[in-house]
C-alpha cells in the first residue's frame, strides 16, 4: 500500500468555460491534505486532460474514464460535476 491515497479527478479542467470548482476547490482542497496525492486528472477530451494534468501538477492525463478507473496508480476517484449536471447521473 503507498503512503498516500493516488486521487484522480474526473472533471477538473483548466479549459475557457469550466466552472472553476476543480481549480478552485477541489486541486486545492487534495493538495492540503497529508494524506492524499493528486495522481490523475480525466477530462472529455485528450487534450484537454493533458492541459489540465500539466495545469494541476498531475503525473497522469485521461480521457476515458474507465482507463483512469483501471490504472493501478489510481486508488480514489472523484467525480466533480455542476449541479445541474449531477442529479441526471445519479
Amino acid at each position: 500500500m503507498p503512503d498516500k491515497i493516488r486521487v484522480g479527478i474526473v472533471g477538473a479542467t483548466v479549459t475557457q468555460g469550466g466552472s472553476g470548482w476543480g481549480a478552485n476547490a477541489h486541486v486545492p482542497a487534495l493538495k492540503a491534505l497529508p494524506h492524499y496525492e493528486l495522481r490523475a486528472i480525466c477530462t472529455a477530451h485528450e487534450d484537454t486532460a493533458k492541459a489540465s494534468a500539466a495545469a494541476f501538477g498531475a503525473e497522469r492525463a485521461f480521457h476515458r474514464f474507465s482507463d483512469m478507473a483501471a490504472h493501478p496508480e489510481v486508488d480514489l476517484i472523484v467525480v466533480r460535476a455542476t449541479s445541474a449536471t449531477c442529479s441526471r447521473r445519479i
